[in-house]
Order: structure tokens, then sequence, then C-alpha cells
């Protein structure tokens, strides 16, 4: 067995057994343009694989977007789409069919929800289309297939009825019918997610009230959109600023976790039969000071969902939580970016360097900012010596380009999974030929005077 076959083979078995942990880089701004953003929503908007960012400004009124440029954290300047009074939240589906990712947003301030259509396919949009006008205080909107018949219908909430409704899509073209009451939710529910929670294969709600305090689900009863009385998950949830359904234990039900700006806690609820019966409450922390916006993914790539948080106090914070063992053994919340008189908007995250981890993605309205956080999941020691090297396009079919900014690379190597070597190259170390290599998934080791790093990456 020769050296390098050696290499692999303990490169493979550390990164299978070891708990992989995430380590976020520098603020990276995208814009500073957002007049008061609102809402931010990570979606490939022009279909080329990679992802952009929608956005909403609660000032100005814009919905817009902005385009992810090359895969490498290189973004263009706003496209505005059009404009809706006081835009708060939004969201991106495909209302009419075509393939291509329309967009949805209302107003509170005008009752309306609303969609711009993706002309096509590329981010050219038509002019506002109106849903309903009479969605009073309209606050969060999202696209789904409520009654299962494979067109993308639209739900809404409207915090001043203490309501949630959904709008019909007709005949997948477009236009949908007038509101149909999902839910009433004691007292300003504003926040929902359309979740399986009793497995039954459609899609039930998931809402809170931040007036009343409760967190509870409605069952879709028929798969048609017909739903049930509320079904109490905690009957104290305090001020619920945002909630996410998801498996945390492993289960393969999905679970609810909240974040509560009147208690500064972070909690989860656990679906015990996967059919909707819950546990009580168990907090994950209750020092994440003001905390308003709650995302989950699996950040450090090791296959269970952890959580990411925004708190708006006087210095914005943007934490994570991991997921220890897979069964919903939380860590301490983790700081990732501390950010200066910024008041959070939301946070999120999406592999925005196509680099096959999550990045995380803030907003906040007072400095208009939207900005993200590299992700780099270290696999070995070297990972975290030489973190500023990337290699893209991930999958590719011809070239890999590599840019290591100000790290020198001395040179490359390409193995493929049974640890054979398969190309080596000592010069031209920016772009690497890799068209002759067949299909399949290949490490490449790049060596510096600061240590080697390997990445994984995948031949078309």
């Amino acid at each position: 067995m020769n050296n390098y076959t050696k290499y692999i083979i303990v490169f493979m078995a550390f990164i299978s057994s070891t708990s992989i942990n995430a380590q976020f880089g520098d603020q990276q701004i995208i814009t500073t343009e957002v007049n008061g953003v609102r809402n931010v929503i990570p979606s490939d908007i022009n279909g080329d694989g990679l992802v952009d960012i929608l956005y909403s400004s609660r000032f100005d009124g814009n919905v817009g977007w902005i385009q992810n440029i090359d895969g490498t954290g290189v973004f263009s300047n706003l496209n505005i789409i059009g404009d809706v009074e006081f835009a708060g939240f939004l969201n991106a589906a495909d209302l009419d069919g075509d393939g291509d990712q329309d967009v949805l947003a209302v107003s509170g301030s005008q009752n309306l929800v609303v969609w711009f259509e993706n002309l096509d396919g590329l981010g050219n949009f038509s002019t506002v289309k109106i849903v309903s006008s009479n969605t009073i205080g309209a606050f969060a909107v999202a696209g789904a297939d409520v009654n299962g018949d494979g067109f993308m219908d639209i739900v809404a909430s409207a915090g001043s009825e203490s309501a949630i409704y959904w709008y019909e899509n007709n005949n997948n073209d477009g236009t949908f019918s007038v509101k149909q009451l999902i839910a009433f939710q004691a007292n300003n529910g504003r926040h929902f997610n359309l979740v399986d929670i009793d497995d039954d294969n459609d899609l039930d709600v998931v809402a809170s009230s931040s007036g009343s305090e409760v967190l509870t689900w409605y069952e879709n009863l028929d798969g048609l959109g017909n739903f049930g009385a509320p079904n109490i998950i905690a009957p104290a949830a305090q001020a619920v600023s945002s909630l996410y359904s998801a498996d945390f234990d492993g289960d393969e039900d999905l679970d609810v976790v909240t974040v509560s700006i009147g208690d500064n806690e972070v909690a989860w609820y656990e679906n015990l039969d996967g059919l909707g019966a819950f546990s009580t409450k168990k907090s994950i922390s209750t020092n994440d000071i003001e905390v308003v916006s709650a995302f989950v993914a699996d950040l450090d790539n090791d296959g269970d969902n952890d959580i990411l948080t925004a708190s708006a106090n006087f210095q914005t914070r943007i934490h994570w939580y991991e997921n220890l063992d897979g069964l919903g053994m939380f860590s301490d919340k983790q700081e990732i970016f501390n950010l200066e008189n910024g008041s959070v908007a939301t946070a999120s995250a999406a592999d925005l360097d196509n680099d096959g981890d999550m990045d995380p993605i803030s907003s906040t309205f007072i400095d208009d900012k939207i900005a993200w956080y590299e992700n780099f999941t270290i696999l070995n020691i070297e990972n975290q010596a030489l973190a500023t090297l990337k290699i893209y396009p991930n999958p590719t079919d011809g070239f890999l380009n590599i840019n290591a900014k100000d790290t020198v690379i001395e040179k490359i190597t390409i193995f493929n999974i049974q640890g054979k070597v398969v190309l080596r190259q000592e010069k031209d170390l920016t772009t690497i030929p890799v068209h002759n290599l067949k299909s399949g998934v290949y490490f490449l080791k790049a060596e510096t005077a600061k240590g080697e790093l390997v990445e994984q990456f995948v031949k078309e």
C-alpha cells in the first residue's frame, strides 16, 4: 500500500468517525442598499443552479433580488421586481407551473397578498398581481400544494384578524380563489409552517400566537384543504418570534423549534409518535437575548439538523446551536458574528459559494445590510489553516477552478475514491483540467507552505 492510498484511507476514516465542526468566516457584505430590509429568502431566481437572494424593504416598499454571479460569493447590484407598500415577508414558489420561481409578497398596511410572475425564468418579472386585498394585516406568506392537486396554492397569515388563510390555485395558471380559512389564532397569530406533522402525506399548519402565547397545529383532515380544530403543542410559548419544523431526533418525523423574544428562549418540542402528539418544552437556551429569528440547517455537515438564530439587542448577534448527538441534545450557543448597530431582521442559510455546506445569511434593517458568513467545514487541522481555499464549480464536467486568495499552492494531487493518484499538477494551479477523468467522486489535495488541504469534488 503506497503512502497516498494510506493518506486517503486515514482521511476517509477520519471523516466517518469524527464529529465535524463548523467554523465561519468574517462578514461578507452582499449589499447595503436595501432601504430597511425586512425579509431575505435564498432562492435560485434565474435558474442557473446558484442560490440568489430575494429581499423586501419596509421603507421604500421594494421587492427585489440579487444575483449570485459565479458561486464564489460575488453578487450583483439590486434588481427591483416591484413595489409593495411597507413590503413585509415574502417567499418564492412556482405559481404558474412553468418551472421557475415566482415571488410572493404581502403588505400589512394595505392588507394585500400579491405575486410577481417570473416571465422568462431568468429573473425578469411581471407587474404586481393581486391575490387578495382583504387579508387584514397580512404578515407572512408561503406557496404550497394545500389540496393535493399538484398546483402551488398560497397561504398567508392576517395578523390583525389573528387568522391564517389559503388561496386555491385554480388552474395552475396563477389565478387564485378567494381566501379560505385555515385557522383563527387567538390574539395576533402571525408565524406558521406548512409541514406534514401526522405523516399522512398532506400539509398541515403549525402556527404561533404572540398575543396569547399559544403554539398549535392544525390537521389537514382530508388532504383537500379542510382543516381541523387546534391541537395544542404548548399552551404558554412566551411571545414566539419565529418557529421552524424539522426532525431533530432522527426518528423521521417533524418536531418544532421556537424562539421567544419574551423570555430569550430557544426551545424545541418533540413529535412523540409521528402523529402530532408533542412533548413538553425542551429548553435549549434561555439567554439568547431578544432572539427574533430561527432557521434550521445542517451547519456542520454531520447529517443532523442544527439551529441558527439571530438576536436583536444593543449588539445584534448571529448564533448557532449544534445538534450534538442527532437526538436533540444541543450545545450552548456559539457565536458566528457580533453585529454593531444593525437591528436584525432575519437569519437564514444556503450554500452561496457552491462548496457543499450551508453558509449563514443575515439581514439588518438599520444599516440596510444583507451579509453572509462562509462556512468552513473542518475535516482536519490542515483545513483550518487553509480555510480560504475554494474549488468550483462542484460538480464539474471539464475544469476545476481553485481560489486560495493569499495562499500560494505549490502542488495539486487528485485521488479517486480508491485512493489512486489520477492527476498531479505543479504549475498553472488555478485551473485544473479534469475532463479526462471518469464520472465519480474524487479528492483534491492542495500542498502549501501552511499545510495540506483535502477537498472532495464530483466529476460529472
